[in-house]
């Protein structure tokens, strides 16, 4: 009994903040590690290749310029909304051979649905995040974390990455 307590309590604070989560890259065998990133803003993007949202790929390049030294940004593949039909070979052809990207790529997630990563579990959920509920709702919704490690905005696909009010997030997060 004893013991079957201590594993709800490890698993229930498992993933509690979220410089605790790390992700597989898509280039094999590296690690997204988000515990690297404490001290800056960090977006991540849910992306799918095939939605129609995919221009905000280039976007997402010139917002990574503006705020070089302050942001960081996160691309999750995911085909939760059947819009990113790519095996790893494909997906690696697409987002990792662009370097001019200059942002990691993790490994394809379940972004909502049963399955959902833990991470977006995080995102998505008040009782996890401590914030606010945001489902993952389609393709290109941003999740913006402060220096802190705090959930502070989620912005969907119609929120273009260089829109004012996601540029105004960013500054306002750093503060």
């Amino acid at each position: 009994m004893l013991l079957f307590i201590l594993l709800i309590y490890q698993y229930g604070n498992s993933q509690s903040t979220f410089y605790s989560f790390k992700l597989d890259s898509l280039e094999g065998g590296k690690i997204i590690d988000f515990a690297a990133f404490r001290g800056k803003n960090i977006l991540i993007v849910n992306t799918a290749s095939g939605d129609t949202a995919a221009g905000q790929y280039n976007e997402l390049i010139q917002l990574k310029q503006l705020y070089m030294d302050s942001l960081i940004i996160v691309a999750v593949p995911t085909n939760s909304f059947d819009s990113e039909t790519g095996v790893t070979g494909a997906l690696n052809a697409f987002y990792v051979q662009n370097a001019n990207w200059h942002f990691p790529v993790s490994a394809r997630l379940s972004v909502a649905g049963n399955s959902t990563n833990e991470l977006f579990q995080w995102l998505s959920q008040a009782s996890r995040n401590k914030i606010m509920d945001a489902k993952v709702l389609t393709p290109f919704q941003k999740y913006l974390i402060n220096r802190r490690g705090e959930l502070v905005g989620v912005y969907s696909a119609h929120i273009r990455p260089l829109s004012v009010e996601l540029r105004n997030a960013i500054k306002n997060a750093y503060q």
